[in-house]
């Protein structure tokens, strides 16, 4: 059974694709273009008419969240929605096509997996760890509300999107046992903290890639005057060099040089697909997606359907995992 919901901001978001000449003249000139298209038919409508638009459903084998075990590149953890508020984290080995379930429950943001074999997950407002064999799930935060949680480089610390009294939000920094260590007046939203002192995270209305240093606090933008300022950025990651960020945008995949200013685009997409979540192995020569794709189904009834992919760091090689 096909789960079905309105979500008219993810059709906008998925039309925004055209490409256009700016004034970084690369951002047309990819690496790799996008791979053979289909299903690209939209009928056009009017969506400023009351009771007029599309319905959404996600396919059953729709997948999301992935994360490489940062001790093993063969194995991986993705989500899987199994019912109404009731997500599966299910590891799964890239050689021997082995899964695991880990937990189920109410996830409202990625698990992500630490070096020291333990996994953040948040359940219903608050966050939990548990060990990558399944054992020892552990409530780590009691107030208020905390959201997306992040580990640090080595896997003892890890930050949260926080929000507090009179819905005041910002940043907590734990240790490994959910003790406050620290705390940050900015409200991040996919942060990366796989550099110990410069943690990123996607502008998503800005239209910018958000830098803060842990060590002094200070927090900026990477400014650019091509496609950083015309799309929306919706996922960053770091290179394993720690000089270049890999992100996604509704055009495609782009990698940002924080020394050169300088923007590559790796790989256009088709209108109808969407990269999210990147993920790398450190040190590696891989980045992992779930890819999303919509299907026009008739009657005002679009399809979305998911896989998890695997791209060399230049944008090539696209190469699916298979899960089945």
């Amino acid at each position: 059974m096909k789960v079905k919901f309105c979500l008219i901001i993810t059709l906008i978001i998925y039309l925004f694709l055209s490409c256009h000449k700016d004034k970084t003249s690369n951002n047309c000139n990819c690496n790799h273009p996008a791979d053979f298209c289909t299903d690209n038919y939209f009928p056009n409508i009017d969506l400023s008419q009351p009771h007029i638009d599309y319905m959404f459903y996600y396919d059953t084998n729709y997948v999301k969240w992935t994360y490489f075990n940062p001790n093993n590149v063969n194995e991986i953890i993705y989500c899987k929605d199994v019912g109404f508020r009731s997500t599966q984290i299910i590891k799964f080995n890239l050689s021997n096509k082995q899964k695991q379930i880990l937990h189920t429950g109410f996830l409202l943001s990625p698990p992500k997996w630490g070096r020291k074999h333990w996994i953040l997950l948040t359940h219903g407002a608050q966050i939990w760890k548990i060990k990558d064999n399944g054992d020892s799930l552990t409530q780590l935060t009691f107030t208020y509300a905390n959201y997306n949680p992040e580990w640090n480089y080595a896997g003892d610390k890890f930050i949260t999107e926080f929000t507090g009294y009179s819905s005041n939000t910002y940043s907590r920094i734990y240790d490994l046992n959910g003790q406050v260590t620290d705390s940050l007046p900015y409200f991040l939203y996919g942060e990366v903290w796989q550099n110990d002192s410069l943690m990123i995270y996607p502008g998503i209305q800005t239209y910018t890639i958000g830098v803060t240093n842990i060590l002094n606090k200070s927090s900026y933008t990477l400014y650019n005057d091509g496609i950083i300022k015309d799309d929306m950025i919706l996922s960053v990651y770091w290179l394993p060099d720690f000089n270049e960020i890999v992100f996604t945008s509704p055009k495609g995949i782009y990698k940002y040089n924080i020394q050169t200013n300088k923007i590559t685009c790796l790989k256009l997409k088709c209108k109808n697909d969407m990269y999210l979540n990147p993920c790398i192995f450190y040190p590696g020569n891989k980045i992992m997606f779930y890819k999303e794709h919509q299907k026009y189904m008739g009657n005002m009834e679009v399809l979305i359907s998911s896989k998890i992919v695997l791209l060399n760091l230049d944008g090539s090689g696209e190469q699916e995992i298979k899960l089945q």
